[in-house]
């Protein structure tokens, strides 16, 4: 992470930009999880995680007062082609392995609902790959600077790491971009 630092340096205080290395609890999956007992708790506490951050982030658009592109006059939130359920299985699908869901995509839904229940709010938060796709729903950085100026009142955050990596702010704006593609469809 960058972070800025402060350091004294002759008597004088001097701020800098520095990487730090910051620890922090993460729980990654195991086998053991299928085979325990706690499994179906992991599981449920996954699933309700994931809708709880999806009502989150459609109540909060609704209060914000972000208004549709595809349907002008409306609230986002009140879109009826923004099915919520389409939401709740956006991370499963970003986070899940094609190859595994292939084989097996009962096993490929558990392990990704059991990452999110023993992770919550930490799952995926620091998670980039080799194209700059960050957090849960796997944002760029390009599109996501593009939703945060089309949708001002929603209000994103600002820092791209930092936003894709909070599961509301990048399911708001994984409801913002269906949104605008969904505008483009229209036209």
């Amino acid at each position: 992470f960058m972070e800025t630092v402060s350091r004294v340096v002759k008597g004088k205080v001097k701020k800098e930009i520095k990487k730090v290395v910051r620890g922090f609890p993460y729980v990654p999956h195991s086998e053991f999880f299928e085979e325990s007992e706690n499994e179906a708790i992991l599981v449920e506490a996954g699933r309700d995680r994931d809708k709880s951050v999806v009502a989150e982030a459609f109540a909060t658009l609704g209060e914000r007062g972000v208004m549709s592109r595809s349907f002008p006059g409306t609230l986002i939130a009140d879109v009826k082609s923004l099915n919520p359920r389409f939401f709740e299985r956006l991370p499963l699908l970003e986070q899940g392995d094609m190859t595994e869901f292939t084989l097996d995509p009962e096993k490929t839904i558990k392990r990704t609902l059991i990452i999110l229940g023993a992770n919550g709010e930490m799952a995926w938060k620091y998670t980039c790959n080799r194209s700059d796709a960050c957090g849960w729903i796997q944002f760029t950085p390009g599109t996501y600077r593009n939703l945060r100026t089309t949708y001002s009142a929603a209000k994103l955050i600002v820092d791209f790491k930092e936003g894709a990596g909070n599961q509301v702010n990048s399911m708001m704006a994984a409801i913002l971009l269906f949104d605008y593609n969904l505008k483009g469809l229209i036209d």
